[in-house]
């Protein structure tokens, strides 16, 4: 539909029957990638433009961190919680609710068989601190060089003896460089700086690639796709006012909808793309139960891929709190 001399339209129409939940993203993904080839422009320079711009943010935001704990600026250096923000209040986060944040997340990682480990976007070292202590060997990659400059000072002024864990400046997709495989690969609160699905799916291969066998691959704090929309509208149900109808507020989170620009993953998707590694023999799904109701435990979610030589493939399973549900009627 033309709705201007140099501005137009497109309009899709599809019976319920033809879309699913987790396709949805992806085709659309898929014909923004057909108009960027149709209009000459890189899929891969604008790849890049992406995660270029999500480095610089982190770079500026972790920038300092060296030298506020040289000055004894920081309380708690194993716990720094610097940019992490509300989406609800756009604040920092309360320390107890990321202390249970980081507690559920510890209690899912705990689970596995860490041996080798191998951590995708270790940011500040929170988890990198709790349990690289627990590895034979710990390998942490991240974007930022402040990020690491900050572990690395850290550890600098810890009794416990971290000798084993080795820091790797890099992007999510180039863990394939990285020499042999590993027990236990971790990628927590991350995935959703990824540029698009297309990139995800590179990235799960590249890991379960390097998984040995009986490994695991877990991926944590993942913004769930089926409740996108009840997210942007519960932002906004903290913005109202008395003269805010339900059919205004229902446009501002149509709209907020189209302006995030962080990538959302549904539980379908993974299953679909498990299910297609030659290594993988099933995924489970966790689901945070937290006193504090944030966007992490509201919203988000987990997933494990295990990876078995000879086992074939089993359906997804649910686990509540590292508890398995059968979360049927009768048990609820």
């Amino acid at each position: 539909i033309q709705v201007a001399d140099r501005e137009w339209v497109l309009c899709l129409l599809f019976h319920h029957i033809a879309f699913d939940e987790w396709s949805v993203d992806v085709l659309f993904e898929e014909i923004e990638a057909l108009y960027r080839q149709e209009r000459g422009e890189d899929a891969d320079d604008a790849d890049d433009a992406r995660i270029e711009d999500w480095k610089q943010t982190y770079q500026v935001a972790y920038r300092n961190l060296t030298a506020q704990l040289e000055a004894g600026e920081i309380e708690d250096p194993t716990f720094n919680t610097d940019g992490w923000l509300s989406s609800f209040t756009g604040e920092r986060y309360e320390q107890e609710e990321m202390r249970e944040w980081l507690q559920s997340t510890l209690e899912r990682v705990r689970g596995l068989k860490l041996g080798r480990t191998l951590e995708i976007g270790c940011g500040t070292g929170m988890i990198l601190f709790e349990m690289a202590p627990h590895a034979t060997e710990y390998v942490g990659v991240d974007l930022t060089h402040s990020a690491l400059a900050y572990i690395d000072a850290v550890r600098d002024q810890m009794d416990a003896d971290l000798s084993h864990v080795s820091l790797i400046h890099g992007r999510a997709d180039e863990i394939g460089d990285i020499e042999g495989e590993f027990d236990t690969i971790i990628i927590n609160s991350v995935a959703q700086y990824f540029p698009h699905h297309k990139y995800l799916e590179e990235v799960i291969r590249a890991a379960c690639t390097k998984l040995r066998i009986g490994g695991r691959f877990y991926m944590g704090d993942l913004r769930d796709a089926r409740t996108g929309f009840a997210f942007h509208a519960a932002v906004n149900m903290r913005r109202t006012t008395p003269e805010t109808t339900a059919g205004s507020l229902r446009e501002r989170t149509a709209q907020r909808m189209l302006n995030d620009d962080e990538l959302m993953i549904s539980p379908q998707y993974l299953a679909h793309i498990a299910r297609g590694l030659p290594n993988i023999s099933h995924i489970d799904f966790n689901y945070q139960r937290a006193k504090h109701r944030t966007e992490m435990s509201i919203f988000r979610f987990g997933a494990t891929l295990h990876a078995c030589a000879h086992e074939p493939y089993r359906a997804p399973e649910a686990v509540v709190s590292g508890k398995r549900d059968s979360l049927d009627t009768s048990s609820l």
